[in-house]
């Protein structure tokens, strides 16, 4: 899988230019990162932990990197996503899709919005929530995993699935049988599904 991501990035980058180029950034010694996810907002990078936080980091690729916390008191955020008028950050956090927002500009967040939640949880430590993904209709996408272990833990409803967040809140389970569906992405062009080809059954 990874031999043919690799073949394919180079094939569809422009002749000459590398696909992508790995920068190592350094971190704080006080500062555990555990990354869940990240975003790129012009030269600056955003990321989630594991532990809660969110980390602005600008200057990533120079030689001293500098970091800002943009947030923290999240539940295992996992997965960063911009929205669309570049104003305010979505996040997927354990029991729901969230925005974050910096109204006075002082560099951290100080509206956290729940856009959908309700998907049940049963306190295992197995259930992530990653994502999300904008699809063309606006509405997002998100995976929650499978907990695992002996009742109490481990039985909850819509574990295993791929969900849609609609624009007025709810959120409808769409794909089952996933066991750790941990991420998901939409093409970027905006194609749900290939056509079938002309005359094709």
């Amino acid at each position: 899988m990874v031999s043919i991501f690799l073949i394919c990035a180079a094939l569809l980058a422009p002749q000459g230019d590398p696909p992508f180029r790995i920068v190592d950034v350094p971190q704080p010694k006080d500062v555990v990162l555990e990354v869940g996810g990240i975003l790129v907002r012009g030269d600056a990078l955003f990321v989630c932990t594991r532990r809660g936080e969110v980390w602005r980091i600008d200057d990533a690729a120079g030689a001293a990197p500098r970091y800002s916390r943009f947030a923290e008191g999240l539940q295992e955020p996992l997965g960063l996503l911009d929205d669309e008028d570049k104003t305010s950050i979505l996040v997927a956090q354990r029991g729901e899709l969230s925005r974050m927002r910096d109204r006075d500009a002082d560099g951290r967040m100080d509206v956290l919005e729940t856009l959908a939640s309700g998907w049940p949880l049963s306190g295992n430590y197995h259930e992530y929530c990653f994502g999300p993904a904008r699809a063309p209709d606006g509405s997002y996408w998100l995976t929650l995993n499978k907990p695992f272990g002996d009742e109490p833990f481990g039985v909850a409803d819509w574990r295993g699935f791929a969900i849609r967040c609609t624009t007025d809140g709810r959120f409808e389970p769409v794909c089952a049988g996933l066991r750790s569906p941990a991420g998901v992405a939409t093409s970027p062009w905006g194609v749900e599904r290939t056509p079938a080809r002309a005359g094709a059954p």
